[in-house]
């Protein structure tokens, strides 16, 4: 991992200039998919060469060896990383953004463009797209899916209610997460109507 950037505090951990998940959005920074997933990463190396250590101490002395591998130095960066990402937040929903200043665009429902409109990857110039609100695929919400034990049913549902509906689903990779979310989260037990479809 490259030295991260300077964050919102002097503590923290940022990366800039990444493409998340959403292809709708460019170079953005601190999108919130890439620092759990990081973060994951980080947690899982971790895990494997303490198995290495315990398991197979031969295979990790043979890491060592040949990847010059310094186990304390390293170790501890990874570490620090892991306590310090900083991961985009807004206080009054109560969830996790996309990424820094997501919640800075007019956040205007799909449900509220014409007919003319869609599918904006057709109708709308890459310019337009870029400083829209709208998400090709799932972004914040893929993290909740693939690390479903990490969050509860209550976050999963704020964060599907919040993103849901400002996402096109111009993906074939977008309905099945997005439905398989709201299934998992008996969302439709209340209220909310999963928009997502296959895309033409």
């Amino acid at each position: 991992m490259e030295p991260a950037v300077t964050g919102r505090k002097k503590t923290e951990i940022c990366n800039a200039w990444f493409t998340g998940p959403n292809e709708y959005e460019n170079n953005v920074n601190n999108n919130f998919h890439t620092n759990y997933m990081a973060v994951w990463t980080l947690k899982y190396t971790l895990e494997v060469i303490d198995f290495l250590q315990k398991e197979f101490p031969y295979l990790y002395e043979e890491m060592i060896s040949k990847w010059k591998f310094n186990a304390i130095k390293e170790t501890k960066r990874w570490k620090d990383i892991i306590a310090k990402m900083y991961f985009p937040f807004d206080e009054e929903r109560n969830i996790y953004l996309q990424q820094d200043g997501f919640d800075d665009k007019e956040l205007i429902p799909v449900s509220e463009l014409s007919a003319n409109d869609k599918p904006i990857n057709k109708k709308w110039s890459w310019d337009r797209i870029l400083r829209s609100c709208y998400i090709k695929q799932a972004d914040t919400l893929q993290s909740l899916f693939w690390f479903e034990n990490d969050f509860t049913e209550q976050e999963l549902k704020r964060h599907f209610d919040f993103y849901e509906p400002l996402t096109v689903h111009e993906s074939s990779l977008s309905p099945c997460v997005h439905s398989i979310l709201a299934a998992k989260s008996v969302i439709s037990r209340n209220h909310t109507k999963c928009t997502c479809a296959p895309p033409d």
